[in-house]
């Protein structure tokens, strides 16, 4: 008798992101410490008609939660409005910037909170071991892009598949896509990092950088879409035995191997050269 498998349904898919704050004038980057409202445990929701949206210091970073999204304009208008309301609350001459990585004056790191790293473990997808970020004992701070993929009856199993799509969708073209960037030198944004929710799971890899544009923000929404549909049509055994290849392109920033592994499974990309026609 076939074994029956798990489809993912009734499927929606928000977002928590991480910015910076940037003077305007200097483009030093500096602490949110003092200027965000909320924290990890307690977050701030600042829109009484959605208790999704919500603000809080990580770190040094400005993050925010988004409300779960069906469609790619709705997820983007959810971190557009998120991004807005940090900006209209933060002094007139700080800008947020979404960018993966940034060093900061050492005087900006001289609380308890800034020396705070992650907050809840995550898992490697393909080896099921916990990951714990080593942060570097320097001043490099790294912001990211969670992707949270909800659904009903979320389980470990299903989620572990998803994140190990997610690396095919995301993970790999993101190499090809973003700025060489800093942030796997803190432990962060290294392939297969996922958490499991209690509404399904979140992708972890995505750095800030994806964030920054409509076109990245619709792009993540449309590959996870994509991500979600090879677990769908049980394709995702197809990639089982790759695990050590897709983590050594993806934590290597290995340019040639990732163009290679987009082509082969024709993974849409913002760069239209590079896709398999």
């Amino acid at each position: 008798m076939a074994v029956k498998k798990n489809k993912i349904k009734n499927h929606s898919i928000g977002s928590d992101v991480e910015f910076f704050l940037k003077k305007k004038d200097t483009h030093e980057i500096i602490s949110a410490e003092g200027l965000i409202q909320g924290t990890k445990k307690e977050p701030f929701k600042f829109d009484k008609e959605n208790a999704f949206f919500a603000t809080s210091l990580d770190n040094v970073m400005a993050e925010g939660n988004i409300p779960p999204a069906k469609t790619p304009k709705e997820f983007y208008q959810h971190v557009e409005k998120l991004r807005n309301y940090i900006d209209s609350v933060i002094p007139q001459d700080l800008e947020t910037v979404a960018i993966p990585a940034a060093r900061l004056d050492f005087e900006q790191l001289m609380t308890e909170n800034a020396q705070i790293f992650g907050c809840e473990p995550s898992l490697n997808c393909w080896s099921g071991e916990q990951v714990i970020p080593q942060p570097s004992g320097d001043n490099l701070r790294s912001a990211g892009f969670h992707i949270h993929i909800g659904y009903d009856n979320p389980n470990p199993e299903t989620n572990k598949k998803l994140a190990r799509a997610m690396d095919l969708f995301i993970g790999v073209p993101s190499v090809l896509m973003e700025p060489e960037n800093e942030r796997k030198q803190v432990g962060y944004g290294c392939a297969g990092n996922y958490r499991d929710q209690k509404h399904g799971m979140e992708y972890r890899t995505t750095s800030s950088y994806f964030a920054s544009e409509q076109k990245l923000v619709e792009w993540c929404f449309n590959n996870a879409e994509h991500a979600i549909k090879f677990v769908n049509d049980d394709m995702i055994e197809t990639i089982d035995n790759l695990g050590d290849v897709l983590q050594s392109v993806i934590n290597g920033e290995d340019k040639e191997r990732a163009e290679l592994i987009v082509k082969k499974f024709n993974i849409p990309l913002l760069k239209e050269e590079l896709v398999a026609a």
